[in-house]
Protein backbone atom coordinates (compact mmCIF):
# COMPACT_ATOMS: atom_id res chain seq x y z
CA UNK A 1 0.00 0.00 0.00
CA UNK A 2 2.86 2.27 0.98
CA UNK A 3 5.37 1.56 -1.27
CA UNK A 4 4.95 -1.48 -4.47
CA UNK A 5 3.10 -4.77 -3.67
CA UNK A 6 6.28 -6.45 -3.44
CA UNK A 7 7.24 -4.87 -0.27
CA UNK A 8 5.35 -6.40 3.21
CA UNK A 9 2.00 -3.67 4.05
CA UNK A 10 3.38 -0.71 6.44
CA UNK A 11 0.63 1.46 7.28
CA UNK A 12 2.05 4.33 9.36
CA UNK A 13 0.23 7.19 11.74
CA UNK A 14 1.41 9.75 14.10
CA UNK A 15 2.94 9.13 17.09
CA UNK A 16 3.04 10.81 20.02
CA UNK A 17 6.53 10.48 21.35
CA UNK A 18 9.45 12.51 19.38
CA UNK A 19 11.12 9.21 18.26
CA UNK A 20 13.36 9.07 15.03
CA UNK A 21 12.87 5.65 13.38
CA UNK A 22 14.86 3.38 10.78
CA UNK A 23 12.73 0.86 9.08
CA UNK A 24 14.19 -2.09 7.54
CA UNK A 25 11.97 -4.34 5.24
CA UNK A 26 13.10 -7.85 5.05
CA UNK A 27 12.22 -9.98 1.88
CA UNK A 28 11.44 -7.02 -0.12
CA UNK A 29 12.78 -6.54 -3.67
CA UNK A 30 12.33 -2.69 -4.48
CA UNK A 31 13.22 -1.08 -7.49
CA UNK A 32 15.97 1.75 -7.84
CA UNK A 33 14.14 4.93 -8.10
CA UNK A 34 12.51 7.33 -6.23
CA UNK A 35 9.08 7.74 -5.59
CA UNK A 36 6.99 10.12 -3.09
CA UNK A 37 5.25 8.65 0.18
CA UNK A 38 1.78 7.42 0.26
CA UNK A 39 -0.44 7.16 3.32
CA UNK A 40 -0.93 3.72 4.20
CA UNK A 41 -4.73 2.56 4.50
CA UNK A 42 -4.53 2.77 8.50
CA UNK A 43 -2.06 5.58 8.95
CA UNK A 44 -1.48 9.71 7.36
CA UNK A 45 1.33 10.71 5.04
CA UNK A 46 4.98 9.87 6.28
CA UNK A 47 7.36 12.40 6.27
CA UNK A 48 10.23 10.87 6.76
CA UNK A 49 13.22 9.92 4.56
CA UNK A 50 13.57 6.11 3.88
CA UNK A 51 16.18 3.98 2.60
CA UNK A 52 14.67 0.38 2.15
CA UNK A 53 17.36 -2.40 0.89
CA UNK A 54 16.67 -5.96 0.15
CA UNK A 55 18.55 -7.79 2.85
CA UNK A 56 18.54 -11.05 4.62
CA UNK A 57 17.06 -11.23 8.68
CA UNK A 58 20.90 -11.60 9.69
CA UNK A 59 21.47 -8.26 8.15
CA UNK A 60 21.80 -5.32 10.78
CA UNK A 61 20.35 -1.88 10.72
CA UNK A 62 22.64 1.19 9.98
CA UNK A 63 23.15 4.81 11.06
CA UNK A 64 20.57 7.92 10.61
CA UNK A 65 22.66 10.50 8.79
CA UNK A 66 20.77 14.15 8.34
CA UNK A 67 17.55 13.61 7.08
CA UNK A 68 18.04 9.86 5.78
CA UNK A 69 17.71 7.05 7.61
CA UNK A 70 20.46 4.34 6.24
CA UNK A 71 19.54 0.71 6.64
CA UNK A 72 23.29 -1.17 5.46
CA UNK A 73 24.16 -4.23 5.01
CA UNK A 74 26.84 -6.90 4.70
CA UNK A 75 26.58 -6.85 1.00
CA UNK A 76 26.07 -4.08 -1.27
CA UNK A 77 22.14 -4.09 -2.32
CA UNK A 78 19.97 -2.59 -4.46
CA UNK A 79 18.42 0.50 -3.08
CA UNK A 80 15.05 2.53 -2.96
CA UNK A 81 14.82 5.87 -1.65
CA UNK A 82 11.15 7.31 -0.31
CA UNK A 83 11.43 10.87 -0.32
CA UNK A 84 9.74 13.79 1.92
CA UNK A 85 10.77 16.70 3.51
CA UNK A 86 11.83 15.55 7.71
CA UNK A 87 12.21 13.04 10.32
CA UNK A 88 8.90 12.32 12.02
CA UNK A 89 8.08 9.75 14.29
CA UNK A 90 5.95 6.62 12.52
CA UNK A 91 4.17 3.19 13.82
CA UNK A 92 4.73 0.51 12.29
CA UNK A 93 2.90 -2.84 11.46
CA UNK A 94 3.48 -6.26 10.05
CA UNK A 95 5.73 -9.07 10.50
CA UNK A 96 8.50 -7.95 8.44
CA UNK A 97 9.78 -4.83 10.00
CA UNK A 98 12.95 -4.35 12.43
CA UNK A 99 12.48 -0.76 13.92
CA UNK A 100 15.30 0.81 15.74
CA UNK A 101 13.64 4.12 17.51
CA UNK A 102 16.69 5.59 18.29
CA UNK A 103 19.71 7.31 15.68
CA UNK A 104 22.56 5.33 15.68
CA UNK A 105 26.09 6.10 15.26
CA UNK A 106 27.30 7.22 12.60
CA UNK A 107 29.77 4.64 11.19
CA UNK A 108 33.41 4.66 10.73
CA UNK A 109 33.43 4.99 6.90
CA UNK A 110 30.18 7.61 7.44
CA UNK A 111 32.17 9.38 9.81
CA UNK A 112 35.38 10.07 7.69
CA UNK A 113 33.43 11.28 4.73
CA UNK A 114 31.42 13.51 7.15
CA UNK A 115 34.65 15.17 8.70
CA UNK A 116 35.88 15.68 4.80
CA UNK A 117 32.85 17.19 3.69
CA UNK A 118 32.22 19.91 7.15
CA UNK A 119 36.09 20.36 6.51
CA UNK A 120 35.46 21.17 2.63
CA UNK A 121 32.45 23.39 3.54
CA UNK A 122 34.43 25.26 6.30
CA UNK A 123 37.49 25.82 3.75
CA UNK A 124 35.28 27.19 0.86
CA UNK A 125 33.41 29.43 3.55
CA UNK A 126 36.76 30.81 4.32
CA UNK A 127 37.82 31.37 1.04
CA UNK A 128 34.60 33.40 -0.10
CA UNK A 129 34.97 35.01 3.30
CA UNK A 130 38.67 36.04 2.36
CA UNK A 131 37.64 36.90 -1.61
CA UNK A 132 34.81 39.11 -0.36
CA UNK A 133 36.85 41.19 2.42
CA UNK A 134 39.89 41.40 -0.61
CA UNK A 135 37.33 43.07 -2.65
CA UNK A 136 35.73 45.54 -0.23
CA UNK A 137 39.49 46.70 0.34
CA UNK A 138 39.64 46.64 -3.58
CA UNK A 139 37.12 49.11 -3.47
CA UNK A 140 38.13 51.00 -0.29
CA UNK A 141 41.55 52.07 -2.03
CA UNK A 142 39.24 53.67 -5.43
CA UNK A 143 36.83 55.29 -3.55
CA UNK A 144 39.33 57.14 -0.71
CA UNK A 145 40.86 59.14 -3.40
CA UNK A 146 37.23 60.37 -4.82
CA UNK A 147 36.11 62.02 -1.67
CA UNK A 148 40.02 62.80 -0.57
CA UNK A 149 40.25 64.64 -3.67
CA UNK A 150 38.09 67.64 -2.89
CA UNK A 151 40.15 68.60 0.19
CA UNK A 152 43.61 67.79 -2.07
CA UNK A 153 42.52 69.82 -4.66
CA UNK A 154 42.20 72.84 -2.70
CA UNK A 155 45.22 72.69 -0.81
CA UNK A 156 47.18 72.13 -3.96
CA UNK A 157 45.51 74.15 -6.95
CA UNK A 158 44.07 71.58 -9.00
CA UNK A 159 41.27 72.35 -11.46
CA UNK A 160 39.02 69.52 -12.98
CA UNK A 161 41.24 68.37 -15.16
CA UNK A 162 44.21 67.98 -12.85
CA UNK A 163 41.43 66.11 -10.99
CA UNK A 164 40.52 63.54 -13.54
CA UNK A 165 44.16 63.39 -14.12
CA UNK A 166 44.87 61.60 -10.85
CA UNK A 167 41.85 60.04 -10.79
CA UNK A 168 42.94 58.24 -14.43
CA UNK A 169 46.56 57.36 -13.36
CA UNK A 170 44.88 54.27 -11.29
CA UNK A 171 43.96 52.85 -14.31
CA UNK A 172 47.01 52.92 -16.14
CA UNK A 173 47.95 50.43 -14.12
CA UNK A 174 44.93 48.80 -14.07
CA UNK A 175 45.02 48.10 -17.14
CA UNK A 176 48.29 46.52 -17.89
CA UNK A 177 47.75 43.60 -15.30
CA UNK A 178 44.64 42.10 -16.20
CA UNK A 179 46.14 39.57 -18.72
CA UNK A 180 49.08 39.07 -16.76
CA UNK A 181 46.88 38.75 -14.01
CA UNK A 182 44.60 35.60 -15.35
CA UNK A 183 47.62 33.99 -17.11
CA UNK A 184 49.09 33.59 -13.13
CA UNK A 185 46.41 32.48 -11.70
CA UNK A 186 45.47 29.69 -14.25
CA UNK A 187 49.68 28.55 -13.71
CA UNK A 188 50.69 29.03 -9.75
CA UNK A 189 46.74 29.45 -8.41
CA UNK A 190 44.34 32.53 -8.11
CA UNK A 191 45.12 32.98 -4.37
CA UNK A 192 49.07 33.81 -3.91
CA UNK A 193 48.24 36.49 -7.07
CA UNK A 194 45.74 37.81 -5.10
CA UNK A 195 47.62 38.07 -2.04
CA UNK A 196 50.48 39.26 -3.77
CA UNK A 197 48.13 41.98 -5.73
CA UNK A 198 46.81 43.14 -2.04
CA UNK A 199 50.06 43.91 -0.84
CA UNK A 200 51.17 45.82 -4.01
CA UNK A 201 47.83 48.28 -3.99
CA UNK A 202 48.01 48.96 -0.05
CA UNK A 203 51.76 49.80 -0.62
CA UNK A 204 50.51 52.14 -3.09
CA UNK A 205 47.36 53.38 -1.15
CA UNK A 206 49.83 53.62 1.59
CA UNK A 207 52.46 55.85 0.22
CA UNK A 208 49.81 58.32 -2.10
CA UNK A 209 50.49 61.45 1.13
CA UNK A 210 54.21 60.97 0.59
CA UNK A 211 53.77 61.04 -3.02
CA UNK A 212 51.10 63.90 -2.96
CA UNK A 213 53.46 66.18 -0.93
CA UNK A 214 56.39 65.68 -4.03
CA UNK A 215 54.43 66.50 -6.64
CA UNK A 216 51.42 65.78 -8.90
CA UNK A 217 53.64 63.37 -10.84
CA UNK A 218 54.88 61.12 -8.03
CA UNK A 219 50.87 61.06 -6.84
CA UNK A 220 49.91 59.77 -9.98
CA UNK A 221 52.89 56.63 -9.96
CA UNK A 222 51.35 55.85 -6.26
CA UNK A 223 48.02 55.27 -7.55
CA UNK A 224 49.55 53.77 -10.99
CA UNK A 225 50.76 51.32 -8.33
CA UNK A 226 47.40 50.90 -6.40
CA UNK A 227 46.03 50.19 -10.10
CA UNK A 228 48.74 47.54 -10.94
CA UNK A 229 47.93 45.64 -7.76
CA UNK A 230 44.15 46.17 -8.23
CA UNK A 231 44.51 44.85 -11.62
CA UNK A 232 44.50 41.68 -10.76
CA UNK A 233 41.85 40.92 -8.39
CA UNK A 234 38.82 40.57 -10.68
CA UNK A 235 40.38 37.92 -12.94
CA UNK A 236 42.31 35.95 -9.84
CA UNK A 237 38.80 36.23 -7.65
CA UNK A 238 36.85 34.84 -10.75
CA UNK A 239 39.37 31.99 -11.05
CA UNK A 240 39.33 30.95 -7.69
CA UNK A 241 35.32 30.88 -7.77
CA UNK A 242 35.46 29.27 -11.39
CA UNK A 243 36.48 25.44 -9.79
CA UNK A 244 35.12 26.23 -6.28
CA UNK A 245 31.48 27.21 -6.65
CA UNK A 246 28.96 25.07 -9.06
CA UNK A 247 26.89 26.82 -11.65
CA UNK A 248 24.07 26.44 -10.34
CA UNK A 249 25.47 28.45 -7.10
CA UNK A 250 27.68 30.57 -9.06
CA UNK A 251 25.15 34.02 -9.22
CA UNK A 252 24.67 34.16 -5.90
CA UNK A 253 28.31 33.50 -5.05
CA UNK A 254 29.74 35.97 -7.62
CA UNK A 255 27.33 38.43 -6.27
CA UNK A 256 28.21 38.16 -3.13
CA UNK A 257 32.02 38.46 -3.17
CA UNK A 258 31.72 40.95 -5.80
CA UNK A 259 29.12 42.33 -3.65
CA UNK A 260 32.25 43.54 -1.15
CA UNK A 261 33.12 46.58 -3.71
CA UNK A 262 29.74 48.16 -2.46
CA UNK A 263 30.43 47.34 1.05
CA UNK A 264 33.76 48.72 0.86
CA UNK A 265 32.75 52.07 -0.74
CA UNK A 266 30.23 52.33 1.83
CA UNK A 267 32.67 51.97 4.80
CA UNK A 268 34.70 54.11 3.12
CA UNK A 269 32.22 56.40 2.26
CA UNK A 270 30.79 56.75 6.18
CA UNK A 271 34.64 56.64 7.02
CA UNK A 272 36.34 59.04 5.17
CA UNK A 273 34.55 62.28 5.65
CA UNK A 274 35.22 61.68 9.82
CA UNK A 275 38.57 60.50 9.37
CA UNK A 276 39.25 63.89 7.31
CA UNK A 277 37.54 66.21 9.49
CA UNK A 278 39.67 64.61 12.69
CA UNK A 279 42.86 63.52 11.50
CA UNK A 280 43.23 65.09 7.54
CA UNK A 281 42.68 63.38 4.16
CA UNK A 282 46.61 61.65 4.97
CA UNK A 283 44.90 59.65 7.79
CA UNK A 284 42.53 57.87 4.65
CA UNK A 285 45.70 56.44 2.62
CA UNK A 286 47.63 55.56 5.71
CA UNK A 287 45.25 53.59 7.36
CA UNK A 288 43.48 52.09 4.31
CA UNK A 289 46.83 50.76 3.17
CA UNK A 290 47.32 49.39 6.76
CA UNK A 291 44.02 47.61 6.65
CA UNK A 292 45.73 45.57 3.29
CA UNK A 293 48.66 44.47 5.28
CA UNK A 294 46.47 43.14 7.95
CA UNK A 295 44.60 41.42 5.81
CA UNK A 296 47.95 39.91 4.29
CA UNK A 297 48.58 39.05 7.34
CA UNK A 298 45.26 36.61 7.88
CA UNK A 299 44.93 35.57 4.68
CA UNK A 300 49.07 34.18 5.17
CA UNK A 301 47.89 31.73 7.88
CA UNK A 302 44.63 30.11 5.17
CA UNK A 303 47.25 29.41 2.88
CA UNK A 304 46.81 32.13 0.21
CA UNK A 305 50.66 33.21 0.07
CA UNK A 306 52.00 29.94 -1.29
CA UNK A 307 51.74 28.79 -4.76
CA UNK A 308 50.05 25.62 -5.84
CA UNK A 309 51.23 23.09 -8.54
CA UNK A 310 47.89 20.88 -8.22
CA UNK A 311 44.09 22.11 -9.29
CA UNK A 312 42.41 21.77 -5.30
CA UNK A 313 41.00 23.79 -3.07
CA UNK A 314 39.60 26.67 -5.63
CA UNK A 315 42.87 27.30 -7.74
CA UNK A 316 42.38 26.41 -11.42
CA UNK A 317 45.97 25.40 -12.52
CA UNK A 318 46.41 24.20 -16.14
CA UNK A 319 50.16 22.85 -18.05
CA UNK A 320 48.44 23.58 -21.36
CA UNK A 321 48.84 26.43 -23.94
CA UNK A 322 46.91 28.98 -23.41
CA UNK A 323 44.05 29.35 -26.30
CA UNK A 324 45.03 32.86 -27.38
CA UNK A 325 43.74 32.81 -30.70
CA UNK A 326 40.64 30.94 -30.39
CA UNK A 327 39.48 33.64 -27.53
CA UNK A 328 40.38 36.52 -30.04
CA UNK A 329 38.40 35.22 -32.91
CA UNK A 330 35.56 34.05 -30.08
CA UNK A 331 32.32 36.29 -30.75
CA UNK A 332 31.21 35.45 -27.24
CA UNK A 333 34.23 36.64 -26.11
CA UNK A 334 33.94 39.97 -27.90
CA UNK A 335 30.26 40.57 -26.55
CA UNK A 336 31.65 40.09 -23.27
CA UNK A 337 34.23 42.79 -23.75
CA UNK A 338 31.82 45.15 -25.00
CA UNK A 339 29.20 44.45 -21.90
CA UNK A 340 32.58 44.72 -20.01
CA UNK A 341 33.70 48.08 -21.32
CA UNK A 342 30.34 49.68 -20.86
CA UNK A 343 29.17 48.85 -17.50
CA UNK A 344 33.18 49.82 -16.46
CA UNK A 345 32.56 53.18 -17.93
CA UNK A 346 29.12 53.78 -16.09
CA UNK A 347 30.44 52.66 -12.77
CA UNK A 348 33.58 53.93 -12.10
CA UNK A 349 32.88 57.23 -13.58
CA UNK A 350 29.99 57.29 -11.63
CA UNK A 351 31.28 56.25 -8.73
CA UNK A 352 35.00 58.79 -8.87
CA UNK A 353 32.63 61.78 -9.87
CA UNK A 354 29.22 60.87 -7.35
CA UNK A 355 30.71 62.89 -4.58
CA UNK A 356 31.79 65.66 -6.71
CA UNK A 357 28.24 65.72 -8.48
CA UNK A 358 26.73 66.06 -5.07
CA UNK A 359 29.26 68.71 -4.00
CA UNK A 360 28.74 70.65 -6.93
CA UNK A 361 25.59 70.44 -8.05
CA UNK A 362 23.43 69.85 -5.19
CA UNK A 363 25.53 72.05 -3.31
CA UNK A 364 25.77 70.01 -0.62
CA UNK A 365 29.14 69.93 2.02
CA UNK A 366 31.70 67.46 1.71
CA UNK A 367 30.45 65.58 4.54
CA UNK A 368 26.84 65.33 3.31
CA UNK A 369 28.01 64.46 -0.15
CA UNK A 370 29.42 61.31 1.10
CA UNK A 371 26.74 60.60 3.46
CA UNK A 372 24.26 60.81 0.31
CA UNK A 373 26.73 58.68 -2.38
CA UNK A 374 26.47 55.80 0.36
CA UNK A 375 22.69 55.16 -0.58
CA UNK A 376 23.47 53.84 -4.26
CA UNK A 377 26.52 51.49 -2.95
CA UNK A 378 23.90 50.19 -0.45
CA UNK A 379 21.26 49.73 -3.05
CA UNK A 380 23.90 47.79 -5.41
CA UNK A 381 24.81 45.23 -2.61
CA UNK A 382 21.39 44.46 -1.57
CA UNK A 383 20.27 44.41 -5.52
CA UNK A 384 23.02 42.03 -5.78
CA UNK A 385 22.03 39.71 -3.69
CA UNK A 386 18.83 39.17 -5.08
CA UNK A 387 19.43 39.54 -8.53
CA UNK A 388 22.36 36.25 -7.70
CA UNK A 389 19.29 34.15 -6.20
CA UNK A 390 17.06 35.40 -9.06
CA UNK A 391 18.95 34.02 -12.02
CA UNK A 392 20.41 31.14 -10.22
CA UNK A 393 16.27 29.99 -9.16
CA UNK A 394 15.90 30.67 -13.24
CA UNK A 395 18.52 28.41 -14.15
CA UNK A 396 18.32 25.31 -11.21
CA UNK A 397 14.73 25.46 -12.28
CA UNK A 398 15.03 25.13 -15.81
CA UNK A 399 12.69 28.50 -16.56
CA UNK A 400 15.91 29.53 -18.68
CA UNK A 401 18.69 28.10 -20.08
CA UNK A 402 22.25 29.79 -18.91
CA UNK A 403 22.55 31.89 -21.48
CA UNK A 404 18.88 33.02 -21.27
CA UNK A 405 19.47 33.78 -17.64
CA UNK A 406 22.86 35.87 -18.51
CA UNK A 407 21.15 37.74 -21.29
CA UNK A 408 17.76 38.77 -18.90
CA UNK A 409 20.08 40.07 -16.31
CA UNK A 410 22.22 42.10 -18.56
CA UNK A 411 19.24 43.83 -19.87
CA UNK A 412 18.21 44.90 -16.71
CA UNK A 413 21.77 45.47 -15.74
CA UNK A 414 21.82 48.27 -18.56
CA UNK A 415 18.48 49.18 -19.50
CA UNK A 416 16.93 50.46 -16.27
CA UNK A 417 20.24 52.74 -15.19
CA UNK A 418 19.84 54.03 -18.06
CA UNK A 419 16.35 55.61 -18.34
CA UNK A 420 17.48 56.47 -14.21
CA UNK A 421 20.21 58.81 -15.82
CA UNK A 422 18.14 60.54 -18.40
CA UNK A 423 15.93 61.24 -15.72
CA UNK A 424 18.41 62.96 -14.01
CA UNK A 425 19.62 64.93 -17.11
CA UNK A 426 16.21 66.12 -17.55
CA UNK A 427 16.62 66.98 -13.80
CA UNK A 428 19.53 68.91 -15.16
CA UNK A 429 18.23 70.48 -17.41
CA UNK A 430 14.95 72.03 -16.31
CA UNK A 431 16.63 74.23 -13.67
CA UNK A 432 15.17 72.36 -10.47
CA UNK A 433 15.96 73.90 -7.48
CA UNK A 434 18.60 71.46 -5.99
CA UNK A 435 18.47 73.22 -3.11
CA UNK A 436 15.00 72.09 -1.96
CA UNK A 437 14.51 68.88 -0.48
CA UNK A 438 11.81 66.73 -2.75
CA UNK A 439 14.08 67.41 -5.99
CA UNK A 440 16.96 66.02 -4.01
CA UNK A 441 15.05 63.22 -2.67
CA UNK A 442 13.84 62.65 -6.44
CA UNK A 443 17.39 62.86 -8.08
CA UNK A 444 18.92 60.74 -5.00
CA UNK A 445 16.41 58.23 -5.53
CA UNK A 446 17.25 57.98 -9.40
CA UNK A 447 20.96 57.42 -8.75
CA UNK A 448 20.49 54.81 -6.41
CA UNK A 449 17.90 52.84 -8.84
CA UNK A 450 20.41 52.94 -11.55
CA UNK A 451 23.17 51.42 -8.81
CA UNK A 452 20.65 49.00 -8.07
CA UNK A 453 19.48 47.51 -10.92
CA UNK A 454 23.24 48.21 -12.05
CA UNK A 455 24.20 45.64 -10.01
CA UNK A 456 22.37 42.54 -12.27
CA UNK A 457 25.76 43.34 -13.98
CA UNK A 458 26.99 40.67 -11.84
CA UNK A 459 24.61 37.96 -12.20
CA UNK A 460 25.28 38.41 -16.18
CA UNK A 461 28.58 39.59 -17.88
CA UNK A 462 30.76 38.62 -14.12
CA UNK A 463 29.69 35.13 -14.47
CA UNK A 464 29.32 34.14 -17.79
CA UNK A 465 33.11 34.62 -18.43
CA UNK A 466 32.99 30.92 -15.73
CA UNK A 467 29.99 29.69 -17.66
CA UNK A 468 32.07 29.58 -21.35
CA UNK A 469 35.75 28.37 -19.67
CA UNK A 470 36.08 27.17 -15.95
CA UNK A 471 39.72 26.42 -16.82
CA UNK A 472 40.33 29.78 -18.47
CA UNK A 473 37.62 31.62 -16.12
CA UNK A 474 40.91 34.13 -15.05
CA UNK A 475 42.34 34.47 -18.17
CA UNK A 476 39.10 35.47 -20.23
CA UNK A 477 37.75 37.90 -17.39
CA UNK A 478 41.37 39.33 -17.83
CA UNK A 479 40.78 39.89 -21.42
CA UNK A 480 37.38 41.39 -20.87
CA UNK A 481 38.48 43.84 -18.18
CA UNK A 482 41.36 45.18 -19.87
CA UNK A 483 39.10 46.94 -22.57
CA UNK A 484 37.16 47.86 -18.99
CA UNK A 485 39.94 48.91 -17.66
CA UNK A 486 40.41 51.34 -20.90
CA UNK A 487 36.75 52.67 -20.52
CA UNK A 488 37.31 52.99 -16.73
CA UNK A 489 40.13 55.29 -17.43
CA UNK A 490 38.07 57.00 -20.60
CA UNK A 491 35.36 57.74 -18.15
CA UNK A 492 36.95 59.18 -15.35
CA UNK A 493 39.18 61.29 -17.34
CA UNK A 494 36.79 62.46 -20.09
CA UNK A 495 34.21 63.51 -17.66
CA UNK A 496 37.08 65.95 -16.05
CA UNK A 497 38.00 67.50 -19.19
CA UNK A 498 34.17 67.82 -20.53
CA UNK A 499 33.12 68.95 -17.49
CA UNK A 500 35.85 71.85 -17.50
CA UNK A 501 35.01 72.45 -21.20
CA UNK A 502 31.08 72.46 -20.69
CA UNK A 503 30.81 73.55 -17.40
CA UNK A 504 27.45 71.04 -17.61
CA UNK A 505 27.35 67.79 -15.64
CA UNK A 506 24.64 67.03 -17.81
CA UNK A 507 27.16 66.67 -21.18
CA UNK A 508 30.42 65.94 -18.93
CA UNK A 509 28.53 62.79 -17.30
CA UNK A 510 24.89 62.07 -17.86
CA UNK A 511 25.05 61.60 -21.82
CA UNK A 512 28.17 59.97 -22.45
CA UNK A 513 26.85 57.48 -19.45
CA UNK A 514 23.64 57.02 -21.14
CA UNK A 515 25.67 56.51 -24.53
CA UNK A 516 27.72 53.46 -23.25
CA UNK A 517 25.40 51.98 -22.07
CA UNK A 518 22.82 51.71 -24.99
Amino acid sequence: ALLTSSVPHVSFTEHAASLQMIVLAYGAAPRTECIQTKAGPGGVRSRANLVLRRQSRSSKVGACTGRCCVVRAKATPEERVVKASSLEPLQLEGDNVAVATQPLPLLEEEQEVHAAKQEERRRRICTLAALFFAMALNNLAKVNLSVAIVPMAAEFGWNSTAQGLVSSAFFWGYMLTQLPGGYLASKVGGKVVLWSAVILFSVGTFLGPATAAMSLTMLCFSRFLVGLGEGVCPSTVTSVLATTISKEERGRAVTTVFGGQDVGSVIGLLLIPIMIGSMGWQSVFTYFGMAGFVWAAVTHFMGFSQPVRTASHGDALTAEPTPWKAFMLSKPVWALSVAHFAWNWFYYALLAWLPSLFNSWMSLPLSAAAMMAIVPSVASFMMATVAGAAVDGLISSNRMTVTQARKFAQTLGFMIPCLCLIGIGLMMTSGANMTALVPRAGALALLTCAFGFGSWTRAGVFCNHQDISRQYAGVLLGITNTWAAIASLLGVMCTGVLLDLTKSWTWSLVVPLCGVLL
